[in-house]
């Protein structure tokens, strides 16, 4: 696990204490609002996704993690995914994540579940977002507030102009959120610099799914 906040996020690795609570995230992003959300908790969680350039599998990186939750009696681990353009193969995915950790899985996404390990109970949860939905992705969640943004209409132009004539490769979604935070700093689109400098919030409906997954760990913290 990276700490994808760090200066050097690509080599910046986690380490874990007793008492931790760990969020392993599918990606940067999904770290970025796990961060924000619990940016007043007494104790900080540890926030961490793969290091990008390792070609290592999901697995193997739970794997090692949990190597270090038996030594270090970690708290509570909580897993968090987009559901992209099929829930079904994200949550085949979380399972193998489970499973590779040795870890219980919850019945659902936005339940807590207990493991025993080494007599240690430690306390799981996971998140597909958006919960309950066959399909989605992050970026739709910042959708609302960027339609309200000034420059709504000059992206509706552009998204016009995509559609009709070279439909993106991506994700619509994803398009419109990188293209608003490149107008606002072009040499980092990331959601860390966007929700530090609130550019983008957090504040919305629409990541109360995401308030309630933190809050399944905040009285650990």
């Amino acid at each position: 696990m990276i700490n994808p906040a760090a200066p050097r996020a690509g080599r910046a690795s986690l380490v874990f204490e007793p008492g931790d609570i760990v969020f392993v995230c599918e990606g940067f992003d999904e770290c970025a609002v796990i961060d924000n959300l619990t940016h007043d908790w007494p104790r900080r969680p540890k926030v961490g996704t793969r290091d990008p350039q390792s070609k290592a599998k999901w697995e193997d990186e739970i794997r090692q993690l949990a190597k270090q939750v038996r030594m270090h009696r970690i708290a509570g681990i909580g897993f968090v995914c987009d559901a992209e353009v099929s829930r079904n193969k994200a949550h085949k995915s979380i399972k193998s994540w489970y499973r590779a950790g040795g870890l219980t899985m919850p019945p659902s996404d936005l339940q807590a579940c207990k493991t025993d390990v080494d007599g240690h109970s430690l306390t799981t949860a996971y998140l597909i977002n958006p919960a309950g939905a066959p399909d989605g992705m992050l970026e739709d969640l910042f959708l609302p507030q960027i339609e309200q943004k000034p420059i709504w209409s000059c992206l509706e132009q552009l998204i016009d102009c995509y559609e009709s004539d070279d439909p993106p490769k991506e994700a619509m979604s994803k398009v419109i959120v990188r293209t608003f935070l490149a107008h606002e700093n072009a040499y980092n689109t990331g959601l860390h610099l966007a929700l530090r400098d609130g550019s983008l919030t957090v504040d919305g409906q629409e990541f109360n799914e995401f308030r309630s997954f933190v809050e399944l760990f905040s009285s650990q913290a």
